[in-house]
């Protein structure tokens, strides 16, 4: 993206899409007992697995005091600050949830790192904002050309999974339409999102109407989300469509 591009996902966002996330973990079969939730919204999780230890990536989800010892008292577990690079990197868990962390960093990047922390026959779970997401806004703004959305297509993000040695990934995607009936309050969306320009925004703001008349006032988001395992036994890598097996892997059956 270019630099004048900044993206800051608000909470309502962050908030429906982890609830939709909650909904297809219905169908997994699991009770993890420690689980690293990196995004937003650890109510989402607390509800599901209460008896579940949750640790949390970021400061500004750290509980108040008040509500600490609230829940202490009810005998809940509290989520703890866990950041990479602590003292803690042996730390393995059962489950790691990202919401959205792939809307910002590279699937090459953030997959590697997600499997170093994750146990044997643990879940990964994820959500990132796709690259048809904002697509309809060159017509609606009037723009000679917008933003392209810097993602991920979600079949190379299956590809990195399998090269890191995940199994079963699983990817599918959806659409979210956000409907406006303030002009000003969409653009100020689309520039949060990271969809149009700080120029492109002060452009559009002074235009008296939008360029797109006849188009519904309207963002649409690609949504698109993933989950995978790490197997019992790590014992190939696959590289380029090839496995390959360590030598100290092989082991000469006992005669």
């Amino acid at each position: 993206m270019p630099s004048t591009v900044f993206m800051r996902i608000p909470n309502w966002l962050t908030d429906e899409i982890s609830v939709r996330m909650d909904e297809k973990l219905s169908i997994i079969k699991m009770i993890p007992g420690r689980i690293w939730q990196r995004g937003a919204d650890a109510d989402v999780l607390l509800k599901r697995y209460s008896s579940a230890q949750l640790f949390i990536s970021e400061k500004e989800l750290q509980y108040p005091f008040f509500k600490k010892c609230a829940y202490k008292l009810l005998g809940k577990s509290v989520p703890q600050l866990f950041a990479v690079g602590t003292s803690s990197e042996k730390l393995k868990f059962d489950f790691i949830w990202s919401n959205l962390e792939l809307s910002r960093l590279s699937p090459k990047d953030l997959v590697p790192e997600w499997k170093k922390y994750l146990a044997p026959n643990a879940l990964l779970m994820f959500s990132y904002l796709g690259p048809d997401t904002g697509k309809n806004l060159q017509a609606l703004l009037g723009l000679e050309r917008i933003v392209e959305y810097s993602s991920w297509d979600m079949h190379d993000v299956g590809d990195v999974l399998l090269q890191e040695g995940f199994s079963e990934p699983v990817m599918d995607m959806e659409y979210l339409t956000l409907d406006y009936k303030n002009r000003d309050l969409l653009v100020k969306d689309a520039l949060l999102l990271g969809l149009i320009t700080a120029e492109e925004f002060d452009q559009v703001s002074r235009q008296s109407s939008l360029g797109g008349a006849e188009c519904a006032l309207q963002i649409t988001l690609e949504l698109v989300y993933g989950h995978a395992w790490t197997p019992e036994l790590n014992l190939s890598r696959a590289k380029d469509g090839l496995a390959s097996i360590s030598p100290d892997q092989i082991v000469r059956p006992k005669k």
